[in-house]
């Protein structure tokens, strides 16, 4: 039978770290026991355990306790504990299972995703996320930090259509943990999938052979990515508007007031994130540049007529 989670001794564990971590204040045993509500007794099995996973906890010499920062790097400026990845990741699954209610929950993840800000994935945002992207997520992280390549089993792709295998070298999780960068080693592009279009992950043996063609391309604000970066302003109507910062946050930066009038000017990697939106909300929105940009537009209005025409015929 599965042994019940201990919601309770798993709060006590990170709010005695917090105490130990370094800060202004610090704390004799019988100080922590009676502000952890447990026996002092407890408190050395606490320390037991954090010294048995590198966490060096010491008696200083005024009787207080904290954990050393020999072998551990305590930041001076925002007094957190460092840690390794996997000591990171397990601390982070832990605190995922709090209840939301628990006042702690957020600001701890947020905490872990400022300082591991190149492993953010494994700490952003909590999402609501299926059984089955849950468990692609796991294996991914796993594949990542084990630096193994891995097959997409029937990834469905909405640019060509198809459903085919993909075999690629995943490097990264995106920070909302919607898509993944790799490499794809059949044609050695660099790509970035959505993790709700895979349907399985299987994780090889074989290790990475092209680490230094890793790199995550430019994505702009409407989840196109790409090595073309083009500047696009449009003047935006109320409507246009409220439903751009609503479907894409992101947007809210770039968007400014001028003489009564709302622009949005911002860089994209391609044409057809913004194309899509502009087509969607023609009526409420003017093109000021660029020229290509316009003829791109064009063109796409140009077939919509050629398939209704086509349909009326």
């Amino acid at each position: 039978m599965k042994k019940a989670y201990d919601q309770p001794k798993v709060e006590r564990t990170l709010e005695l770290m917090k105490l130990l971590s370094g800060g202004a204040i610090r704390y004799t045993v019988r100080d922590l026991a009676e502000r952890l509500g447990t026996s002092e007794r407890s408190i050395y099995r606490y320390f037991d355990s954090f010294n048995n996973v590198g966490l060096d906890v010491q008696r200083l010499s005024d009787g207080t306790w904290q954990i050393s920062a020999a072998g551990r790097r305590i930041s001076q400026t925002n007094e957190y504990v460092h840690i390794e990845y996997d000591e990171a990741r397990t601390l982070c699954e832990l605190i995922e299972k709090l209840k939301n209610s628990n006042p702690m929950k957020a600001p701890l993840l947020k905490k872990f995703a400022d300082l591991y800000k190149e492993e953010s994935s494994i700490f952003g945002e909590e999402l609501e996320l299926d059984e089955k992207v849950a468990d692609n997520l796991k294996l991914l992280r796993k594949a990542i930090h084990q630096k193994r390549c891995v097959t997409l089993k029937n990834y469905s792709s909405a640019n060509s259509g198809s459903t085919a295998d993909r075999h690629v070298e995943a490097f990264k999780i995106t920070s909302d943990r919607q898509s993944v960068w790799c490499l794809d080693t059949d044609d050695m592009a660099l790509k970035r999938f959505k993790l709700a279009r895979i349907g399985g992950v299987e994780v090889s043996n074989e290790t990475w052979m092209h680490e230094r063609e890793h790199k995550q391309l430019f994505t702009d604000i409407f989840g196109m990515s790409g090595v073309g970066m083009r500047t696009v302003k449009l003047k935006i109507g109320q409507r246009a508007k409220n439903l751009l910062t609503e479907e894409y946050p992101k947007s809210k930066k770039h968007i400014y007031n001028t003489a009564g009038e709302n622009y949005l000017e911002v860089v994209v990697a391609s044409y057809e994130g913004i194309g899509r939106f502009v087509m969607g909300l023609s009526d409420d929105i003017e093109i000021i540049s660029p020229e290509d940009f316009k003829e791109h537009i064009r063109e796409r209005a140009r077939k919509i007529i050629g398939k209704i025409e086509k349909t009326a015929q």
